[in-house]
Parts: C-alpha cells; structure tokens; sequence
C-alpha cells in the first residue's frame, strides 16, 4: 500500500511578527482518535529542548472545513477526533525568533527553520514521504537541501525533512562544482568583499574531506547555510547541508577566520560521519525522548580530530598550527579534572543531562566526548601507523565504516570500529581501545607519539601565584564560580558562590584580586582567606599554586615514520 504524502505549507505574512503560519495536510487517515506530535529535540544536538513551547492556535480540520475536536494531550502531543475517514488539516503558528543552529528566527529580511522545532506530523505518518510548499515575499529565494520537484520541496520521511534546514531571503548565494556535484553557499550577512574568497576556502575544505574518503562525495547536491552576524557561534551538520552561524567580525580577523574555517570542516565532515556513519543507538531516531549511545566518542571525537586534518590539508592551517592544534586538544582534556571521574564512553551517554547542562562542576565530573574524543582518534591514528609502518591509518578506518554504511545503512556498532582498527593496524587493538574509551587514565601517548618526532611539551611552573579558580564580578563584588578539584583552590576549601573579601586580614576589591595574586604573593605561600558563605562571614587557609607559564607544545623533529605530512588540493 502506497502511503500518501503529508503536504506541509509554511508562509509568513507578517514577519514582523516573528510567526510562522504552518498548515499539515494528512491524507486519507481513517475515522477516530489521530495523535499528531511535534519533536523534542534535533540530531546532532543531544539535548531535548521542548520546541512546542512555541507553538500557538492549533486548530483542526477536517477535508470540507469543518472544525474538529483537537486536544493538547501532552507536551508536544495534540490528539485529533475525525469524524469520518478522510483528510485532517492542522494548522497553527510558531514563534520564530531564535537564531541558533537547532532553532527557528524570521523578520522582514529572512525566514530560517528547522523541521524538528516547527513540523507537526501524525504519529502514525512517521514514514510517509512529506511534501513542502513555501509562500515568500517577493524576490525571496527558498534554500534547503530537499529536491523540488513538481512545485513542491520532497523529502522520503520526516527523519528527511528534519533534516533539511531552510532559508527563505534575498541572501546572495555562491556557487562550486565538485567533480559535477553543486555546492551552494547562502551568505546571509557575509559581506560582499568576503564572498568569493570564503567560497573559494569552501571548496578547498570540500575536496581535502573527499580525499580521506577516495575522492567521492556521498552526496548529489550540498548546501551551506551561513549565517553571519553580531553574536553567533556555532555549526549543525545535516544529510547535505549544514548551518554555520558565526561572528560577522570573525571573517574579517585572520586568527579567528580560520577557526571559522575549521568549524566549516567539521560539519561538513558530518556528511560521512554521523550522516551515514553512525552509532547503533543512532541508526534510527525517536524525535519525543532521549536517544542513548555510549559512541559519541565516534560521532563528535573523530569529526574534531579530523576537522584539523582536512584543515591542514586545505591549507587553513599551517603545519605549525595545525600541530599547535592538536596540543589545544590534549591541553583542553588535561585541564579537565573530570577526565579521571568520568569515561568518554559515559560522557557520550549522559550528553542529555551533562555536556548540554554545564555547571559549576561540570569540569570535576565530566569530559568531553568532543575532545577527549578527538584525543581517541588521535591515539588510534599514531597505533595504527606505527603498526602498519606508515601503510594504513585512520583513513582506513573511516573508509571501512562508510563502506559498511553503503551496503548495511547507518548503525556501526563498537565491534564493527575494533575490527576496522585490527584491520588497519595489522594487529588486533581491542586493549587500546577499552583503555582510551572505556577508561579514565591518561593515555600514554608520549609513547605513541615516539615513532613520528613528536612530543608533548607541557608548560613549566611559573613565579606567579595562583588558586587556580574561577571568578566572577557581581555588583562590586568579587564572587567564586568554580574550583577546579585538585587545584589549590580545592586544597584550601572555596566552594561556589564564596564572596572573597579580603586576604591576610587585607581587603580585596574585584580589580585587586589578580594582580595581588601574581605581583605580591609566592607560590607555596599560606594564606588566609576572608570571604561571606551564604551570607556569614568564614575564613578558609591553604596555600598557594604556582601558575602555568605557557600552554601546551606538540614538538616535530625527527623520526621513523611521517605524520599526516600533507599537500594541499
């Protein structure tokens, strides 16, 4: 049985108003009770995020206009009465004023949403093919990633649909052909004398990607949706498309382009990995609860790590920034306390109630799956190039997985990895793995990294004194935000919210603090805090760190085998 297409139509009359006016036609549903549900969260953003609270008016119809019974039955659910079989048409409105990669915004110069905060669909119609239709303003342009055909935008299933973001404006757009495949650059609020030259980096980024992958793109049209303006941060990847909302003034700012740059290739790398690679608990999406996998590790690591790879290789970075990079990433996870409590496996678990959620002890309790991740990846990359004698690396791993998406579809399971990795290796890996994923040691990649030059340099002690925690200034005063566990700050017994008044008996005012720390005391010195907790008056004594002079250095000189040495495209 053919399963008829829900016709979904989007319009905004007023964009003023900041309203989307949505109608969904379902057809040919049978007489009784319909429930229709709208998602909880978006892929690729781990957290659920109550998009209904957006939703206003619903209303339901039947095919000759008569009202029906429509009931809010749950948070994001609305429960239909049709008399008789036939059509239900849902119409209501979205509020659209929230400009992010997982959200909707619409004002008089351009209308972007996401189909998981503004699709309501009936539940029973999950997989039916869906199809869209868009009023705009004049002189508007509709942009996603869903084929047009017909007079309408087409996607195979509601997993499709929220999967094709879309922008409706009078964006400039750009252009490139990659081996007879279009990529589509929308620029909205990319300045004029920036356009050709991003784009040209695009594409740079686009082919170093294809070149991990044997030189095919897995997908027959993409579409950059690009978003520049005076606050954003931030990328999503999608099927083929991805969302890119960043600081207008960091295309102008060298240093900062280029991360820009490097946020770009990680959410085009997606394409393969997440998109099509995927974790089994991932392989298909229940849009109203959590969906749990211990492998984020894979889905967000590996794209981090390798987003610095295709960077490099697109000539983004430097080789001495490209190296400078990954010491950034091994620094990020050493400074984190968390890395010994909690395992990257378990963090890619708990993304829903942690990573999402940070607090003032998120770094003493937590890692991240981003850059403890990427540090996997890394490690796995040198074990296997040693092993092989420079024959195979991670690519090979990758190149596996894909393969494997392309004759079984999305759900690559931990088994699946650990034989690509012997695979590539010549040997199996299965103890380095547990260790690097399942673990909460350090891993000994000074060892690893011997065969290449390379070595890990960490910063030296300084003369200047520090806690070591974080502060915060509130109406004057001078207020802890959090304490690293271990720091001396920890040692002397600072908690969150401790208002510091003075030191040694001696007030302290917000713009004091810093410069009394590093020009008038000594690490190792005893002192003795004043501060007000919870409104009473306590004293806390420790003694004081020694800060760190400088950050982390990867170092290259010589050794038996190269290094992702590489020539740009």
């Amino acid at each position: 049985m053919v399963v008829p297409s829900t016709r979904v139509h989007v319009a905004f009359p007023q964009p003023q108003t900041h309203l989307l006016h949505v109608e969904v036609v379902t057809p040919g549903l049978t007489e009784g009770t319909h429930d229709f549900f709208m998602p909880v969260w978006t892929p690729g953003s781990y957290l659920v995020r109550e998009y209904s609270r957006h939703v206003e008016s619903v209303e339901a119809r039947d095919g000759r206009g008569a009202e029906l019974v429509c009931d809010k039955v749950s948070k994001n659910r609305w429960r239909v009465e049709l008399r008789e079989d036939g059509d239900v048409h849902l119409r209501y409105r979205v509020y659209a004023r929230d400009l992010t990669v997982r959200t909707n915004f619409i004002d008089e110069k351009r209308a972007y949403w996401n189909g998981a905060a503004t699709y309501v669909v009936a539940k029973e119609r999950h997989d039916a093919p869906l199809e869209m239709t868009v009023t705009a303003p004049k002189g508007w342009s509709v942009h996603t990633g869903l084929p047009f055909e017909d007079g309408a935008f087409r996607a195979r299933t509601l997993d499709h649909a929220v999967d094709c973001p879309v922008v409706a404006s009078a964006a400039p757009v750009t252009s490139f052909d990659v081996d007879g495949i279009r990529h589509d650059c929308v620029l909205e609020g990319v300045a004029p004398s920036e356009r050709a030259a991003l784009t040209d980096d695009i594409e740079r980024i686009v082919r170093a990607a294809m070149s991990i992958f044997g030189g095919q793109l897995p997908y027959e049209t993409y579409t950059f949706l690009v978003f520049a303006d005076s606050t954003g941060s931030g990328g999503l990847e999608h099927e083929n498309s991805c969302v890119i909302h960043v600081p207008r003034a960091s295309l102008r700012k060298p240093a900062a382009r280029k991360r820009v740059l490097s946020l770009f290739a990680h959410e085009h790398f997606h394409a393969w990995n997440v998109k099509r690679i995927r974790p089994v608990g991932l392989r298909t999406f229940d849009y109203e609860a959590e969906n749990y996998t211990p492998d984020l590790w894979l889905a967000e690591g590996f794209t981090s790590y390798y987003q610095e790879i295709v960077s490099q290789a697109a000539g983004v970075w430097t080789r001495a920034e490209f190296l400078d990079r990954l010491a950034k990433l091994w620094e990020q996870v050493v400074a984190t306390p968390g890395r010994a409590i909690q395992s990257v496996s378990q963090s890619s678990f708990d993304a829903w109630i942690k990573l999402y959620r940070p607090d003032e002890t998120t770094r003493n309790t937590t890692v991240s799956y981003y850059t403890k991740g990427a540090i996997v990846a890394w490690c796995l990359d040198l074990l296997i190039l040693a092993r092989s004698d420079g024959r195979n690396s991670l690519d090979t791993v990758m190149q596996a997985l894909f393969a494997d998406f392309v004759t079984s579809g999305p759900g690559q399971s931990r088994e699946l990895i650990e034989r690509a990795v012997a695979d590539a290796a010549g040997c199996a890996l299965d103890a380095e793995i547990a260790v690097l994923v399942d673990g909460v040691e350090d891993p000994p990649i000074q060892e690893w990294l011997a065969d290449f030059g390379l070595e890990l340099k960490s910063p030296s002690g300084s003369e200047r004194a520090t806690l070591a925690i974080k502060t915060r200034t509130e109406d004057g005063r001078l207020l802890v935000d959090s304490v690293p566990r271990g720091s001396a700050g920890w040692a002397i017994g600072l908690s969150p919210g401790d208002e510091v008044v003075a030191i040694d008996g001696e007030r302290v005012l917000p713009a004091e603090w810093q410069p009394m720390l590093e020009e008038q005391l000594q690490p190792g010195q005893e002192i003795t805090l004043q501060l007000f907790r919870r409104g009473l008056l306590t004293t806390v004594s420790g003694r004081l760190g020694a800060a760190p002079e400088g950050s982390w250095k990867l170092i290259e000189g010589s050794g038996r085998l190269p290094f992702r040495t590489t020539k740009r495209p």
